[in-house]
Order: structure tokens, then C-alpha cells, then sequence
């Protein structure tokens, strides 16, 4: 009788739909097969691991001990219900990697057990009420629900991470809900949430609650939603119009409505912010906090409004999020409105309700409001350090009994020799939105400090003086409010650390220097600086629907920030800009500087930073660069000055007009200034007048075109193409040699005209031949040459030093090659941000001799570059154009590899070996203008693990071969392959054609939906131990698969959304296959027991010579691939033995071996390492005669 198969053991054979599984041997990955029992405590095992018709179970049979209780997912992991349960020593679930636990049925954990650590748990569709019991035991998982039917809580629920409800019913009856994140109820399918009474708590900083989608239905019950931690506006409750509520409650600094729902009771502890039209039954606001209503909507009010802050108590804020533009308020007659010490502006009461603020302010376009007199005051500080909001600091006197008011925006606030600050006590807190008139610090023998708690506003209704000594002020934002005075701002030498805005739209005007350590906002009036020194640590911005003036005199204005920015770009801004001179110090980047419009006339600007930048259009006396600039906009200077040796970049197709100098002058071999148009290929301009000085020398120039009068001639300088109106006296190319050992690349004296002669001679630009050599006077302690600047060089050779030399550079530049490079042997990683092979016309070249190149590299040549050898890059290569010959050389990215730009490409890879080794590298050839010509090449990913990376490329191309030993492969584009060899999850997007391609067992493939991928040799990998998962990539949408060759039977498989739309498929009986939306592929039910693996015994057999079927014994209902061997062993009859192998072949011609009983090993196998192994054996008993190939064995007959 056959012994049934086994996998390392014995194995009863089990023959239903679905089946238990039952958890034994304490810790273990899920996928090992060992770990599975077909019941509880038993021995025999099932043919494959679970699949989603399964029920799984965890319980006092599985072994579990201190020391040994961990199950982890270590794959994509599916079941129907998952029940843990009975087990004396609780166990813990967890995972390898980022997984997916797919339950198709309902799940229980047990008391006791540690958070369920999984990426992402599915409870996915099968049609039937599911449920979850937590008992106790929190999940730190991402959870969906993609159940139509219902999915029910049986006790209370904690998730740690997001709850997604794509579908179905929710069921809390009545139960307890926290969330450590947030609830999102999303896509087309309607969905129902059934609250009951319970409570939910979400628990995070941005929690949310999310069932804004019109398919949403809300049956809230008396639940009671609790947000106890939440600090953002853009969170809190997101609902829609249709839907209704009861009871909200933000526990937390800031509370957020939005969407337009109905509520019973809503309630604010913190901040609030309401956006839409909502309706509410109860709508309390907090003492003292700031709420913010949606410009242009309608908080509908039905019972009660409270906003009651006690008289002197502080001041709550009630505005529009919109200045100017009202929020409304309706309620109706007998709607109680208790409202009291607020601050309101832009608020719109109507209804017919008693609309009364009562002790409040009319902050400004009010409507439907009575607010009863509030006269302003004389407040003083008192009592040395405290909080702003705190009364008991606030006087009638200097030095009087505090515990009167706190401020408000009319009363003026004075810090003064009353205040009571000593060096231990002297710090005053913004402890919350803050309101004065003027405020004046001055006359306290000890300077108070003035900084904030939390990020707090101080807003200013008057004129501000700081007191001399004071350490900078620190408050997050300073609003200087309109109230159409004249306001003054004395610093007396006190720094601002605060944002300021200035909203007066009268005049706000310096009485001495200023000196702000952030930004400064001009919203609206006249800006004077007196001629008063300005000092902005970041930027200055006017900007705002209101006109503004700026005045500035004689000031000197620095801004002192690698990114300040002057931003003056709005066409209703007005300019006097007398003799003022804006010195940007520190800038480093070309997105800031002067940005401003072609009506404004500024005076004198420098930029003393490594970079400067002009944007808008404007006029100017002078401006002056000291390190590399970038010019936008047609503008206008009287004088334009460069800087020797540096980079000047203008907008394309702008004008730069200069009436009196334009100055480029690098002195004669002291290296290359460079002016180009920011767009290759397409000119900037320069238009200078008969008379106009034009001095430019040392320059490599491009794609500048001169014009208007002036003697355009650029002395010793290069025409480096597309150059209009400039005079290039000639210039010729020359050898040039490094001397000196470590040096900067455009320090002169490290040139020389000789090797090893005498240094001082010339930096070498475009045409000039450069090496470093025996001559180079490297030592170990002198070896590094510093790209310092821009730099040039024709071709660049480095060989023949006894001591191999270091290229690095300073700050971040750029090499410029304009022939071939060779490096030497022994050099550390090439270190410079940008390499570009620029174009000659003539065929290039690159020795590595096994240097690697940590920069990005671009190939603009239109000729060719060819590897004379291996070539390794650390970054990204760019291919502009032209020819690219690998030479069949190995070529390593530890980026990737992309193409760029309209002029035609091909790529030449012969026999080359390609290692990409990043988490997200690719390789970009999609683009039309490239022709690739693969020969017998290989790609070999090593470290993707993203799915928007991998092989690009278009329909157009044909490739080799690519494999992917990495976590994720992806194909996109369309191309044509060899083989394809997938090692981790995979997907393929747009229409491909492979010879080969290859699944990994375990893993998921996502395919194109609506495309199709042509395979002439499908290997799926699936084993007993792993399940491999195809899919479309858009659920609902099938993906086509179009087999071409003669493997069409598979097994281990998971299919979902696939249409075989070429020949059709079959599926073994340990494949999933049925109701999940799979077009002409037939399958086997759904049998995790024993499978076919040998079959039955041949029991009273004929061999039959002139038909193989009844000689030879096949292994191919294991459904191998071509990673997986075999091993034959004749372990029962005539010459057996349970260790000699007998044959490795996938099948065995029992007439060398005669009758008896024969044992198959199969080892499933990655490509790598041994995944899965199997085991069957087979008695065969019959009369053997004239078949024998043998016929010295000896048949044994039964």
C-alpha cells in the first residue's frame, strides 16, 4: 500500500474545500509547513500552507513556552478564520519584514497576548458576517475592511495604526473604540457605520475621522467621540452634509470640524476650527482658546452657543479664517447665545436670536452683533515673572496691586521700574494669544525678557518700544494690526526672533535699527526705515490685495540668510528707494534674492554670498555680484559687475539691458568665468548702447547673443557655441601639467607647461589637455586635488604617480570634460557632484582602471563614449545624447540610470554585465529617442524595493536579460525581453513580451490591468511551503497573460483578476483560483491534503515496452520548476537502500531498476538556497519479462 506524501514526515491524506490548520512546535515562520498540523497536536501535515479557505488556530496543543511562543508572518500570509485561543503560555504574532495577513473569515487573539505586529491586516470580501473579539489585545497594524456583507465587534477594539473601511457594514455594538491614528471609510462601494453608544478615542496628534464620501451612512446612536491629543486644524471630524452625529468632544489643543454633518454636542477644550456649513444642537467654546470659522459658511446653531470667557479673565479669539471675508452664525429666536470676552472679527450673526458679546471687543467687520461698550486702559505689569494671561500680573498702577484686567487690543501695557523684575525674576510668557494697544518696556533697572509658551501671537494695536538690554524677543509672531494710526517701532538694540507682519495701513516707521531674526511681512500702508539700518535674518515679503509703500532712504538693508529673499514682486507695491544699498550676505541659492516687477526702481544691491539672484523685471543702479549669479526677467542696469572665476546664468529668451559698464573680467590665466542662458540651446540677450563699457575677458561663453552698439569682444575668452554679436579673439588648446602636489584645480601655480616643471602658468579650460603624472609631486600626505570651482579640461589623464592622487572638491561643482578621462589605479571614490562629457564631435572614451566615480555623471556627446574597461558610478547617469558602448564591460550603479532630452540616443551593452544596487534604482530608456541594442546583456538589481523604479522603457526596445535579487522587481513600458527572473514580489505595467520569466514562490506579482504580458516560458514557483500571488494591479480589472509555450499546468497558486488571453491555464488543487474574477484558466477544487505528487501504486503491473507511460515514474505532478532538483532513491525490493540516490532527473525509467518501492526528494529551490522540500514514495508490484533494460535484476512479485 502507497505511503501517502509526506513532507519530512508521514502525511494522512485529507480531501475537502477547506480545511483546519493547527499551530504546533512553539516559534516558527508561518510559511514553514512544519508548523501545520491537520489537527490540533496531531502529526499529519497538510500538502500546502494555508490558504484563504482555511481555518487556522493557535491553541493548547501548539507548544508554545517562555522561550518559544513567536509566530511571524515571514511572507504574505491568508486564512479564513484565525482563532487564538486555550494556550496556557500566551503566544506573540509578529513579522519579518513588512507582511499582509489576509483573513477571509473572522478573527479572535487571546488575553494576554502583546500587540499583533504586522504591516497591514485584510479582512477581505467573501460574502458572510464576519467578526472580531479582541479580548484585551491591541493590533499595531494597518487594518482595512473589504467585507460587503458585515464586519461586528464582539468586545471592546484598540488599533494602533489606521482603520480603512473600503466596503460593507460596521458593526461597534455599543463597544469601546480606540484608534492610536485614525478611521478613513473610502472608496465606491457603500458603506454603513452602526455606533450604538459606544465611546471612540483617537489618540494621536492628527487623528481623524474620515466618512466624508457621499456612499457613507452614518447611524451615529448616542456614541461619543473623544479626541484626546489632537494639535492640527486639517484632522479631527471630516464627515459630509448627508450624515448625523452626536456627541464630539476635543479633550486635546486643537479641535477640527469639517464636511458639512449635523451633531448633537460638540465641544471644544482647546483651539477649534470649523470648516463648511455645519449644524449643531450644542456648540461650546473653551475659555481664552481661538476659534477660526470658514470664511463664506454657516455654523447653524439650534440650542445653545457658549464662548464665555469670565470678565478679565483672558480673551477668547472668534474669527474668520478668511480677513475680510465674513463666517456666518444662524440661530434662531430662543437659541441662548452665551457669549463673553471675545476678541470677534469678520463674524456674521442672523437668525433672530439675542446676538449680545458682552465684555467683547468688535475686533472689525462684525455684522448682526451688539457688543456694549469697551473703553481701553492703562495696564501695568507687576510681580516680576508670570504668564501675560494671568491677571494677577496686570495693575491700574506702576507698581500697584495686580489682579486687575488682563489686555486687550485698546489698552496701552507698560513694563517699567514698577514691574518688580530682579535677575532671578524678570521673564515675562506669552502664554496664549496676547492683545495690546501700545506697548512700552522702559525704565526697569533690570531688562525683562519677553518669550513665549507653546507658539504663540502677539498682536500689537498701536506702537512698540523694547527696553535696552533686553535678550531677543521670542515670541512666534508679532501682528502689528490696523487701526488707521500712525504706529512707531523704537528697538533701542534689541533683536525681534519673531515673525512680524505689519497690517497698518496707515504707516508703520522706524525710530531707529532694526533688526529681525525672521521674516517680515508687509501686508498693507507705508513702510518708513528713516534711513535707519535694517538687518533681516531671513526675508522680507509684501504681499496682500491692499496697497503698500516702502520708503527707504539712505538704509543699508542686510539680509543675512543662504535663502533671504526681498520680495517686492506684486504690482501694487510702490518703491522710494532714495540711496538705499540691499546687501544679501550669505545667499546660496538661485530661487531668492530680489524678486520684485518691472515698475520698480531699486538703488544699489550686492551680493556678497556664494550665489546671487535677480528675479522680476526691475531697474537698478548698480548690482554687483561676488560670487555666482542667476539673472530671470528682462532687467536693467547702469552698472552690472561679475566677479573673476565665477558662473553667471541668464533666463532664456530675457533681455539684460546695460546703459553705462557691463564687467566679466577674469584676469589672463587665472581661470574661467562662465556665462551661459539657463536653457541650452536657446539665447539670453544683452543689449548695450554705443558707448557703453563692455569688459569681459576670461570668459567661456554659450548661447549669449549681444546687441545694441557697444564693442561687444570677449578677450581670452571661449566661444562655447551659439553665440550672437561677440568678437572671440583666437584661442588655442595646450598641454597642461599638475605640479605641486595638493592644490585647488584653478589655483594657477599648480599648472604647469611641462611634468613636473615650473608652476604659474595657466588653469586650463575647454581645449586644454590636462595630467597629473610622476611629475605631480603627490605624496602620502599631498595627494589631493580640489575641484574648487567650475572647471575645465579637454581630456584629463592621471597616471604614472607613485603615490595614486585623491579628486575631491569644495562646496558643490562642477567637472567639465570635453574629451576622454583616464583614472589611475588606486585612487580614492572621484568626489564631485557633477561630471558632464560635454559635446565635440569627436569619440570618446573612459579608463577607469577600477576607480569608482561618486558624482553624477552626464554624456552629452553626439559621437560616442566608449568603457575601455569596467566602469562603477555611486550616482546617477545621465545620457543625453549620442553613442554609449559598455564594450560587454560590468557596469555598477549604486543609483540608477536615466535618459534626458529630444537628440537621439543608443545604447550599445554587447555582453555587459549591469548591477543597480539602491533601494530605488532604475534604468530610464523610455524615452522615443533611444535605441537600445542589448546583445546578450544582464541587469541585475540587488536592493530595489519600490515598485515605481526598476526596468523603464517603451515598446520599441528589445532587452536580454534582467534579474531581480531584491525585495520588489518592476518592469514598466512595454519592452521585449530575453528572461525576466523575479526573486522578490514584482510588477509589470504596460504590455511586455518574454522568452522566460520567472515567480518566486511566496511572493506577489502585480500585473498591469488592461495590459498584457506575452510569455513564452511561464515559471510560477509556487511550493507546498509558498503560494505564489498573481495579480491585476487595479482590483476588479483583470490583467491579461498570454502563454505561448507548452507549460500551461501549474500549481501553489493564488490568482486573482487574470485572463488568460492566449492559451489556457489549469490549476492543481492546492491552487486558489475560483470567485476571484479569473477569465479561461480551469482548476482542480480546492484540496489542501495530500496531492497527486506519484500517484497511486501500480499494483499487478504490465510494463508494456512501446509505451513510456508504463515505465517511467514522473515527479511532475510536483509542479517544479527549473530551480528545483530531485533525488530518487529505491528504498523497498531488490537492491534498495535508503540512502543512495539512484537518479537526479525529473523522471525514471523503473526498467534499470525493476520493481519495488521508490522514494522521490524534491528540493524547491529560489535559485538561491533550498525554500521547500518533498517527499513521496510509490510501491510498485507487477510481472516484469522481456521489458527488462537489465536483465540481471531480479524482479521481486507479490
Amino acid at each position: 500500500m502507497k505511503k501517502l506524501f509526506t513532507f519530512f514526515v508521514l502525511l494522512l491524506s485529507f480531501n475537502l474545500s477547506a480545511a483546519n490548520y493547527y499551530w504546533v512546535g512553539g516559534s516558527g515562520n508561518w510559511t514553514d509547513i512544519n508548523h501545520w498540523r491537520t489537527t490540533s497536536g496531531g502529526s499529519a501535515l497538510p500538502s500546502v500552507i494555508p490558504g484563504p479557505t482555511d481555518n487556522v488556530f493557535f491553541d493548547a496543543k501548539s507548544g508554545f513556552t517562555a522561550a518559544s511562543k513567536t509566530i511571524t508572518i515571514d511572507n504574505t500570509a491568508n486564512c479564513h478564520n484565525i482563532t487564538f485561543s486555550g494556550s496556557v503560555v500566551v503566544p506573540t504574532l509578529t513579522q519579518s519584514g513588512n507582511q499582509n495577513l489576509n483573513i477571509y473569515g473572522s478573527s479572535e487573539w487571546q488575553t494576554g497576548m502583546a500587540d499583533i505586529s504586522i504591516s497591514s491586516i485584510y479582512y477581505r470580501h467573501t460574502g458572510e458576517a464576519k467578526t472580531i473579539k479582541s479580548n484585551g489585545v491591541r493590533v499595531s497594524s494597518k487594518m482595512t475592511f473589504e467585507e460587503e456583507n458585515s464586519l461586528s465587534l464582539l468586545d471592546d477594539f484598540s488599533l494602533k495604526e489606521v482603520l480603512t473601511h473600503l466596503t460593507g457594514t460596521w458593526n461597534t455594538n455599543g463597544h469601546k473604540v480606540t484608534f492610536g491614528t485614525s478611521f478613513e471609510s473610502t472608496g465606491k462601494k457603500p458603506r454603513t457605520i452602526n455606533l450604538g453608544n459606544s465611546q471612540i478615542y483617537l489618540t494621536s496628534n492628527s487623528s481623524y475621522i474620515n466618512t466624508s464620501e457621499p456612499s457613507v451612512t452614518v447611524n451615529a446612536g448616542t456614541s461619543h467621540f473623544y479626541f484626546t491629543t489632537l494639535n492640527v486644524n486639517y484632522a479631527g471630524m471630516r464627515n459630509n452634509a448627508n450624515q448625523t452625529y452626536y456627541d464630539v468632544t476635543f479633550d486635546s489643543p486643537m479641535g477640527a470640524i469639517l464636511g458639512g454633518a449635523k451633531y448633537n454636542r460638540v465641544e471644544f477644550k482647546g483651539n477649534g476650527f470649523l470648516l463648511d456649513s455645519n449644524t449643531f444642537k450644542n456648540l461650546i467654546f473653551s475659555p481664552t482658546k481661538t476659534y477660526t470659522l470658514q470664511s463664506d459658511s454657516t455654523q447653524t446653531v439650534t440650542n445653545l452657543l457658549s464662548a464665555n470667557t469670565p470678565q478679565c479673565g483672558g480673551w477668547s479669539t472668534v474669527t474668520s479664517n478668511s480677513s475680510g471675508l465674513h463666517a456666518s452664525i444662524v440661530a434662531a429666536s430662543g437659541v441662548t447665545i452665551d457669549v463673553s470676552g471675545v476678541i470677534m472679527k469678520d463674524i456674521k450673526a442672523s437668525g433672530g436670536a439675542n446676538f449680545t458679546a458682552v465684555n467683547s471687543v468688535d475686533n472689525g467687520n462684525n455684522i448682526g452683533w451688539t457688543f456694549p461698550a469697551y473703553v481701553g486702559q492703562n495696564l501695568h505689569w507687576i510681580g516680576g515673572s508670570g504668564n501675560w494671561n494671568d491677571k494677577s500680573h496686570w495693575s491700574q498702577t506702576s507698581g500697584g496691586v495686580g489682579g486687575y484686567c488682563v489686555p486687550g487690543p485698546s489698552d496701552n501695557t507698560f513694563f517699567d521700574a514698577g514691574s518688580g523684575f530682579t535677575n532671578a525674576n524678570n521673564t515675562i510668557t506669552i502664554d496664549n494669544i496676547s492683545y495690546t494697544r501700545n506697548v512700552t518696556f522702559s525704565g526697569s533697572t533690570v531688562a525683562p525678557i519677553l518669550k513665549q509658551s507653546g507658539a504663540q501671537y502677539l498682536n500689537i494695536y498701536g506702537s512698540s518700544e523694547w527696553q535696552t538690554g533686553m535678550v531677543d524677543i521670542f515670541v512666534n509672531y508679532i501682528y502689528y494690526r490696523h487701526t488707521g494710526e500712525a504706529k512707531t517701532i523704537k528697538s533701542n538694540g534689541v533683536k525681534i526672533n519673531s515673525e512680524v507682519f505689519f497690517e497698518e495701513e496707515n504707516s508703520i516707521s522706524l525710530l531707529d535699527d532694526l533688526h529681525l531674526k525672521t521674516k517680515l511681512n508687509q501686508v498693507a500702508g507705508t513702510w518708513n526705515t528713516n534711513g535707519h539700518k535694517v538687518t533681516l535674518e531671513t526675508s522680507f515679503e509684501s504681499k496682500g490685495t491692499k496697497p503698500r509703500t516702502i520708503n527707504l532712504g539712505s538704509s543699508q538693508i542686510y539680509l543675512t540668510n543662504t535663502t533671504s529673499n526681498f520680495n517686492t514682486q506684486e504690482s501694487n507695491i510702490t518703491i522710494n528707494a532714495g540711496t538705499s544699498h540691499i546687501h544679501f550676505t550669505t545667499l546660496n541659492v538661485n530661487y531668492a534674492g530680489m524678486t520684485n516687477n518691472a515698475n520698480q526702481t531699486y538703488y544699489d544691491v550686492t551680493f556678497e554670498g556664494p550665489v546671487g539672484a535677480l528675479t522680476g523685471g526691475a531697474k537698478y543702479n548698480r548690482v554687483e555680484y561676488k560670487g555666482n549669479g542667476f539673472l530671470s526677467n528682462s532687467n536693467t542696469f547702469k552698472e552690472l559687475i561679475f566677479s573673476p572665476t565665477k558662473t553667471y546664468s541668464f533666463q532664456a529668451n530675457t533681455t539684460q539691458t546695460i546703459t553705462k559698464l557691463f564687467s566679466a573680467n577674469t584676469p589672463n590665466c587665472g581661470g574661467w568665468s562662465t556665462i551661459t542662458s539657463a536653457t541650452t540651446g536657446i539665447q539670453a540677450n544683452i543689449v548695450a548702447a554705443s558707448g557703453v563699457m563692455i569688459d569681459v575677458s576670461g570668459v567661456i561663453m554659450k548661447d549669449i547673443s549681444a546687441s545694441g552698439g557697444a564693442n561687444f569682444r570677449a578677450t581670452n575668452s571661449v566661444d562655447n557655441g551659439n553665440n550672437l554679436g561677440w568678437t572671440f579673439p583666437a584661442y588655442v588648446g595646450q598641454n597642461l601639467y599638475w605640479v605641486g602636489g595638493s592644490g585647488n584645480w584653478n589655483d594657477k601655480t599648480h599648472w604647469s607647461q611641462t611634468s613636473g616643471g615650473i608652476g604659474g602658468y595657466c588653469v586650463p579650460g575647454p581645449a586644454d589637455n590636462t595630467f597629473f603624472d610622476a611629475g605631480s609631486g603627490f605624496s602620502e600626505t599631498n595627494k589631493t586635488v580640489n575641484i574648487d570651482n567650475i572647471s575645465y579640461t579637454r581630456n584629463v589623464t592621471f597616471s604614472g604617480s607613485t603615490v595614486a592622487p585623491i579628486l575631491k572638491q569644495s562646496g558643490t561643482q562642477y567637472l567639465n570634460i570635453y574629451g576622454s578621462s583616464e583614472w589611475q589605479s588606486g585612487m580614492t571614490d572621484i568626489l564631485i557632484a557633477y561630471i558632464y562629457y560635454r559635446h565635440t564631435g569627436e569619440a570618446k572614451t573612459i579608463k577607469s582602471n577600477d576607480v569608482k566615480i561618486n558624482s553624477e555623471v552626464f554624456f552629452e556627446e553626439e559621437n560616442s563614449i566608449s568603457l575601455i574597461d569596467d566602469f562603477y558610478l555611486k550616482s546617477r547617469l545621465t545620457h543625453v545624447a549620442g553613442t554609449w558602448n559598455t564594450n560587454g564591460h560590468k557596469v555598477t550603479f549604486e543609483t540608477d540610470y536615466r535618459t534626458l532630452g529630444t537628440k537621439p540616443k543608443t545604447i550599445n551593452l554587447g555582453a555587459s554585465q549591469i548591477y543597480l544596487t539602491s533601494t530605488s534604482s532604475f534604468f530610464d530608456s523610455s524615452l522615443l529617442s533611444v535605441t537600445v541594442n542589448a546583445g546578450t546583456s544582464h541587469f541585475y538589481y540587488s536592493a530595489l524595493s519600490v515598485n515605481y523604479a526598476g526596468m523603464r522603457n517603451n515598446a520599441n526596445q528589445t532587452f536580454y536579460n534582467v534579474t531581480f535579487n531584491s525585495s520588489m522587481g518592476a518592469i514598466s513600458g512595454g519592452a521585449k525581453y530575453n528572461r525576466a527572473d523575479f526573486k522578490g514580489n514584482g510588477s509589470i505595467s504596460g504590455s511586455s513580451t518574454f522568452k522566460d520569466v520567472v515567480f518566486t514562490a511566496g511572493k506577489t506579482y502585480n500585473l498591469g490591468a488592461n495590459t498584457t504580458q506575452t510569455i513564452e516560458n511561464l515559471t510560477l514557483g509556487g511550493t507546498p511551503c509558498d503560494v505564489t500571488f498573481v495579480q491585476s494591479s487595479v482590483a476588479g480589472t483583470r490583467a491579461n497573460v498570454n502563454v505561448t509555450g507548452t507549460v500551461t499546468n501549474f500549481n501553489f497558486g493564488n490568482l486573482k483578476d487574470i485572463n488568460a488571453s492566449g492559451k489556457p491555464l489549469h490549476f492543481a488543487e492546492q491552487s486558489t483560483i475560483a470567485n476571484q474574477n479569473n477569465f479561461n484558466i480551469t482548476y482542480d477544487p480546492y484540496n489542501p491534503g495530500a496531492f497527486e505528487g506519484l500517484g497511486a501504486d501500480w499494483v499487478d503491473h504490465k510494463i508494456d515496452n512501446s509505451d513510456s507511460s508504463t515505465y517511467l515514474l514522473s515527479a511532475s505532478k510536483f509542479y517544479g520548476n527549473n530551480y528545483t532538483s530531485y533525488k530518487w532513491y529505491k528504498i523497498g525490493g531488490l537492491n534498495s537502500s535508503s540512502t543512495n540516490v539512484i537518479s537526479t532527473d525529473k523522471q525514471i525509467d523503473i526498467r534499470k531498476f525493476g520493481f519495488g518501492t521508490y522514494k522521490v526528494q524534491v528540493e524547491y529551490s529560489n535559485g538561491n538556497t533550498v525554500t521547500c522540500i518533498a517527499n513521496d514514495d510509490i510501491l510498485l508490484k507487477g510481472i516484469l519479462r522481456k521489458a527488462i533494460v537489465n536483465p540481471n535484476i531480479r524482479i521481486r512479485v507479490n
